[in-house]
């Protein structure tokens, strides 16, 4: 009868406190779908956390991505997740396609998604500012390129009634480009985009730059644009191409403590190079740039950041 009390006993203590001794808390994280960028990237965070915080067991949830992260980890629903950085800006301040303010904190940012433009080699175009009347492949109808695209016309004295827009796939994009059916074929995507890529290694084509000026001031004016750069090597350009990107942050919901916070961002960052090897947009997580987020920073980041000197 005492084995069996004792058995019992050791049981409760293994379930409350796990085989560590410590108390586990049991999170569950918004990823996304199996096949995008957000899901590989939680899955390798997770991992590390697992590994190294014993007080906390992640669990993966499939979503339905960025927009869809922002709301269930502002609702409480989820406890971590990954979102655009202009989504959780719009989640926290009730702005559509959210229906009210939600509350949460980012840890982190961690990646941006960048818009590539394209044209021919030979095109004349040289800047967004040579658009006017131009026929631009802008992806999908919805999609993140044109909501970004929209942002930056007026820095260029443009409106959408003075260019030929065709809302179509990343690949019907690159398609038309090289068919010579679009004069322009835009992507915003985790870098390089899969559609650019492809453009790249079978057309002669040219990547455009965004002026400095004009991403100081989309950042500047929205506070969820970041600045991003394409190395010449990605796409064998004959020098770094400058854009604009939206970023893509680490969040957590309200009510989580301090200390279990500051432990799992000290875990993902003290191991960064895990974290490459679970997706090669992992290796663009850089320490100097986690700070720079769209909403308020967690208080267990921010001791984090401070006590690196990221942050004063």
């Amino acid at each position: 009868m005492q084995k069996r009390f004792l058995f019992i006993a050791v049981l409760m203590f293994l379930l409350a406190f796990g085989s560590t001794g410590y108390a586990v808390t049991q999170f569950n994280w918004a990823a996304a779908g199996i096949g995008g960028t957000y899901y590989p990237m939680s899955v390798g965070m997770s991992k590390i956390i697992n590994k190294r915080v014993p007080e906390v067991k992640i669990t993966i949830e499939t979503t339905g991505g960025g927009v869809a992260n922002s709301r269930l980890v502002g609702s409480g629903e989820n406890d971590l997740g990954i979102s655009n950085s202009n989504f959780c800006y719009f989640a926290v301040k009730g702005m559509k396609p959210y229906k009210r303010k939600h509350k949460m904190y980012a840890i982190a940012y961690l990646y941006p998604s960048s818009l590539h433009i394209i044209v021919m080699a030979k095109s004349p175009i040289k800047s967004v500012a040579d658009f006017k009347g131009k026929r631009i492949a802008v992806g999908p109808a919805g999609g993140g390129t044109i909501a970004t695209f929209r942002k930056m016309l007026p820095f260029y004295g443009l409106k959408e009634s003075d260019l030929k827009l065709s809302f179509i796939s990343f690949s019907d994009g690159a398609s038309a480009l090289r068919d010579g059916n679009a004069d322009v074929n835009m992507v915003i995507a985790g870098a390089p985009a899969g559609a650019a890529r492809e453009l790249a290694e079978t057309a002669n084509v040219r990547f455009i730059s965004v002026e400095e000026e004009t991403i100081q001031k989309m950042i500047d004016k929205f506070g969820y644009y970041v600045r991003s750069v394409f190395p010449k090597s990605m796409f064998n350009t004959s020098e770094d191409v400058v854009t604009v990107g939206l970023g893509n942050q680490w969040i957590v919901r309200d009510g989580i403590p301090e200390d279990l916070v500051y432990k799992m961002t000290k875990a993902v960052f003290d191991n960064l190079d895990e974290l490459g090897k679970a997706h090669p947009q992992g290796k663009n997580v850089k320490f100097k740039t986690a700070p720079v987020v769209s909403i308020p920073l967690h208080p267990g980041a921010i001791r984090y950041y401070k006590e690196k000197g990221v942050l004063k």
